[in-house]
């Protein structure tokens, strides 16, 4: 919450700043805009950990849509927000403010709900479309800017990037870029009762886990009440393998 605060003071800051040195506001609108959906879409914003610490992700808004639909709102404000700030004025300047405290609320609105049991759902096939699709855009904008060469150059832009599309989902492709399958991950609620069943689970094992820590005098962990009472990296077994993640806000 800290960290989304001291980011909201930086942006008041270069909005002051531009505005004292008479700087183009439509500008500024506009890239804090996208700038917002990139991260949005591409920049990790939570954390969830597992059973075990490879296990550990870090998902973005959109990744956890799923798990807070309010994360929507996001880009529907931020893209409202690029349409006015070509009109200019004072609606623009609105828009723009819009989209900084709807992003900025629901952030916070998502921070306040502590952990909670997420389910991962790896999304096949994401990555590999995404790597094609921009070779493809590569090849497609050098032939704009080459009228002569145009045709062959978009030709052979799709070509390859329905051929890397390919080759990245084949298994030679998983081979030799293993992470690219599954890459990109929603997390989802984990369904009624998994939260009590992870509870139950962690009292459950908590004379063993005692008995361990007093070996190697650690102090003794206390039965809890709630998800929230779970340290990281604590998760039963059994319950982690079943995908389902015991999520924390950092």
């Amino acid at each position: 919450m800290i960290t989304a605060l001291v980011y909201v003071f930086i942006g008041f800051a270069a909005a002051a700043l531009s505005g004292l040195a008479k700087g183009s506001m439509r500008r500024l609108i506009v890239a804090g805009a996208l700038g917002i959906l990139i991260a949005w879409a591409a920049f990790p914003f939570s954390r969830a950990v597992g059973f075990l610490s490879r296990e550990q992700i870090d998902p973005t808004q959109f990744g956890l849509t799923t798990a807070f639909p309010l994360f929507w709102l996001v880009p529907l404000i931020s893209v409202a927000a690029l349409g006015l700030a070509h009109r200019g004025g004072a609606l623009s300047g609105l828009g723009g403010l819009a989209a900084g405290l709807v992003t900025l609320l629901v952030s916070l609105a998502w921070v306040a709900k502590g952990a909670q049991v997420a389910r991962v759902e790896p999304q096949i096939g994401w990555m590999e479309a995404l790597a094609g699709t921009l070779l493809a855009a590569l090849f497609v904008i050098i032939g704009n800017n080459l009228p002569r060469y145009r045709v062959p150059l978009i030709g052979a832009g799709i070509l390859l990037g329905l051929f890397s599309f390919g080759w990245l989902k084949s298994e030679k492709g998983h081979t030799y870029f293993p992470s690219v399958q599954g890459y990109y991950k929603f997390l989802a609620p984990a369904g009624q009762g998994v939260e009590q069943e992870l509870v139950d689970q962690y009292n459950a094992g908590l004379e063993a886990l005692n008995a361990q820590r007093k070996e190697i005098d650690l102090p003794p962990l206390k039965p809890i009440a709630s998800i929230t009472g779970i340290q990281s990296g604590r998760i039963p077994r059994e319950v982690a393998e079943q995908q389902t993640h015991d999520l924390t806000q950092r």
